[in-house]
């Protein structure tokens, strides 16, 4: 998947599942349309949101559900 950086701008490749999973694992990317999006990282507000639900005494992990 050596795509000249030129081509990547202009929008002239269209990728392919086997392209993305030749991606390094963990890689911030999803495949849409044949286009790599890149995943955005999540706001301060989302990270404050669910460290407040983590806290939570009646939060379960595993299912991510109040048990309230």
């Amino acid at each position: 998947m050596s795509i000249a950086p030129a081509e990547l701008a202009a929008g002239r490749v269209r990728y392919t599942y086997e392209d993305y999973c030749r991606l390094p694992e963990g890689s911030p990317y999803q495949l849409i349309g044949g286009e790599l999006v890149m995943t955005p990282s999540p706001t301060p507000y989302h990270q404050m949101v669910s460290m407040k639900l983590e806290l939570q005494p009646n939060f379960d992990t595993k299912t991510s559900i109040s048990r309230a």
